[in-house]
Formats: structure tokens, sequence, C-alpha cells
């Protein structure tokens, strides 16, 4: 992924600037006596706000991670108030002086019930060489805990390297690094530990930007946390970096194999897994092209030795398939997109090693015929509530399964037909 300061389209949101007397919006040119100001939304259950200056609305509407440019003001002191869009409500009421030629960051903080106004002090001095830039971080994710921080070179082995950023609390921000150009990975993991929590992917930063990466609570993806970039460019001021990281569960689908465990890479990360069990929990697993072993529980010896590339923000289930003698993985990509109210989104895979070909039928309703060992459907959306599902032997009224789930409004599910064929069964897996 490649991100060009200078270019790189805004994170979009409606935002209404009003003019104050002679005082416009013009980047980072401006004139004697006067300040530039920026503000930001970092609350993750606030609405979206309207920025008031001593009583004149300068930005209307900004939603969670919305983030202006400097708008420049009058030095002195000034009456900031945070409101729920549209409304008198008032969230925030902070009296602020901006001396002059200063550059101030003013970003909502916390939950709702605590929220804050966390005021910071920027620069608008460049780097000093047009081949460097400068770069601080700042732990705003309420849900997250103290953390460590690695900048890093593009897959750099984590377990060798101390972090760049040490012990980082929430709410607080350290000073500027200055780095150089090029490509890298930022990496967040809590403290003392080198579990990935957050991972930004491959990411190229340009030389003479001045940025601040904001970590705050994630509205997407497994991890907790995203980062929102500020920058000083008037018509590009921030952009989001959002986990890059891939989700992966592994269901043991294999009737004679023995109990198995899982590995990354070569690392362990499940553990004498029976047959029909799996990790309900997604595994963060770094992107990229990676190894997967499935072992017999507590050697070494693997009955499925496979390279998969994952991509970067896409959940992936893998199914270990067919009789052990043939046992192969089965890659699926789940869409955990949240269906329209009042429906379920359900894909059926035939994982029956050997069973014949099928049709799946829901309230008696045939909706996918023909159906092999090994395949699987497109997402069939569904009345949320009990459904029966049959799974015929195709073109006959025969029923190998007939069972009743009860499917959850907004749920996403696998419903995945394994076992012998004269013990076939349904397991059915809630992905989201």
């Amino acid at each position: 992924m490649r991100l060009n300061i200078k270019y790189l389209s805004i994170i979009t949101f409606g935002i209404i600037i009003f003019l104050l007397g002679s005082f416009g919006f013009p980047g980072l040119s401006y004139s004697s006596g006067s300040a530039l100001l920026r503000v930001m939304h970092a609350s993750p259950d606030a609405p979206p706000v309207d920025v008031l200056l001593d009583g004149h609305v300068v930005l209307s509407n900004v939603p969670y991670k919305g983030a202006s440019g400097f708008l420049e003001i009058a030095d002195g002191t000034h009456n900031i108030k945070v409101n729920a869009a549209g409304t008198s409500v008032t969230v925030i009421d902070k009296d602020i002086n901006l001396a002059e030629d200063s550059l101030t960051t003013i970003i909502a903080v916390n939950f709702l019930s605590q929220i804050d106004a966390l005021v910071l002090h920027d620069t608008d001095s460049p780097p000093g060489d047009e081949h460097k830039l400068k770069i601080r971080v700042i732990h705003a994710s309420p849900s997250a805990p103290t953390v460590d921080v690695y900048v890093t070179a593009p897959g750099a082995d984590l377990s060798v390297l101390d972090p760049t950023i040490k012990d980082l609390t929430y709410l607080k921000c350290l000073g500027f690094l200055k780095i150089p150009e090029g490509s890298y990975q930022i990496r967040v993991t809590p403290t003392n530990s080198k579990t990935v929590a957050y991972d930004s992917g491959t990411i190229t930063l340009n030389g003479g930007s001045i940025l601040t990466s904001v970590a705050v609570n994630s509205t997407g993806g497994k991890s907790i946390i995203s980062i929102v970039a500020l920058t000083n460019d008037s018509d590009n001021p921030s952009f989001e970096i959002p986990d890059r990281q891939a989700q992966l569960r592994v269901v043991h689908a294999s009737p004679d194999a023995p109990n198995v465990d899982v590995l990354i890479d070569n690392a362990i990360v499940l553990s004498n897994v029976a047959f029909k069990e799996y990790n309900q929990d997604y595994l963060a697993v770094e992107s990229g092209s990676r190894n997967i072993k499935v072992n017999a529980t507590g050697t070494a010896t693997s009955v499925i030795d496979a390279n998969a590339e994952l991509a970067g923000g896409t959940d992936y289930t893998v199914l270990a398939v067919g009789f052990l003698a043939d046992i192969e993985p089965l890659i699926l990509i789940d869409d955990n997109t949240k269906p329209a109210s009042g429906l379920t989104k359900v894909r059926v895979v035939h994982a029956s090693p050997d069973a014949p070909n099928v049709d799946v039928l829901v309230d008696d309703k045939v909706v996918l015929t023909n159906v092999a060992f090994k395949e699987f459907s497109s997402y069939l959306a569904v009345d949320a509530g009990p459904r029966n599902i049959k799974v015929n032997v195709t073109g006959t009224s025969i029923s190998v399964i007939d069972t009743t789930p009860v499917l959850e409004d907004g749920g996403v599910y696998l419903c995945i037909a394994l076992n012998k064929v004269d013990h076939i069964e349904v397991l059915l897996i809630r992905t989201n």
C-alpha cells in the first residue's frame, strides 16, 4: 500500500468553514498576529460534532476520526466548544490561549461520558533534509492498554528488535522523531509483548512530511485500534492507516485424521485440535505469503504443508478436508459484512469426502444443486430465525442432513456438511 502524503485523497467528511473577520483557511501561510488551530474527533462513541470558536461554528458535522486542516485565527485567548452536531448540547467547553505564530491541535478524546480535549503544540519547521520526515505517535484509544510501537523496515523480525516507542500510555504523546523517507511498517503490541495488535502493512512515507499519528479505536476489522495521520498539508489534512492484518480461522474437517497442531511460519498457533473443532475467534496473522502446517499433535509430522498468500484486512477460514491419506487445505475468504435488518447470511460447504453430490434446501426450497465435495456456495441471504436446512442426494428427496438451526438477525454463518457419509452432519459456525 502506497501513501503519497502530497497527493493522497483526504478521508472526506462534511466540513463547513466560516471566515472569521479577515482570516481564511490558507494552510500554513498565515499573517502576523495570528495562530493556527486544527481539530480532530477521536471520541469513539460520540456522535458527529460541530466545533464553535468564540460562539461561532467553524466546523460542522465532523464524524468520528474526522480532522480539519489548520484554521488561521487571531492570537490570544479563545473559547472552544464542541457540540453534538446540529444541537446546542455541549460536550466540551474549554478556554485556550493561542500565542502568535503558534500551531495547536485539539483532539476530542475518550468515551462520550468522559470526553475531554487533548491540547497539543505543533510545529511547521521542516525536517531539515528533503529526504527526511518528522513523525510522532499519540495513544488516543481508550480501549487499548499501554503499548509498544515499532516503526521498522517492512517485514522486520520484531523478536530481535527493541520498540521504537516503549510503554506508550493512554493520552501520552512523545516528541517528533526524524526518520528517512521510504517504506515502513508500523506495528503496535501490548507492552513487553511481541504479539502484534495492529499492523499497518507496508506504507511509503515521503520526505518533507510532518505527521502526527493518532492511534484511535477501530471501527472495523479485528484490531482494537486504527491510526489516523494528521498532516501539515492543507489540501490533504488527514488520512487513515487501518490495520492490515489478515484474520484466520482453522477447522479440522478430516474425519479420520488425529488431533492436530496448527503452525503459521513454523510457530504453533493452535494445539491439540480435534475433528470438528476450530478457533472461534480469528487469529491475527501478518499479511503476505504465510506457510501453514497441520501436524499430528505433539509431532513434527506434517499432514498439510502449504503456502498461502493472505491479504491484509481479509478474513479467512481454512478447512483441513479429505481423508487423512489425501488431506488438503480448503481456503475460503469470509465476507463478514452485516446483512440487512431481519436477514442472515449463510455459506454452505460440502466437506464430506465420501458423500455424493448434494442439493441444499432451505425451508424445503432448493437453493443449491449438484454441489460436489470441496465445493462451496456464495452467501445466501435468508430470513433470520429458525430455518430448516436439508442436504439431499442430488436429484432425490433422500435427506442426509435435516436440521433446523436458529439463525440470528445480522449473523453470518458457515454451514459445513462434514464427516463420513454414514455419519454426515452439519457444523454451523458464526463468523461475525
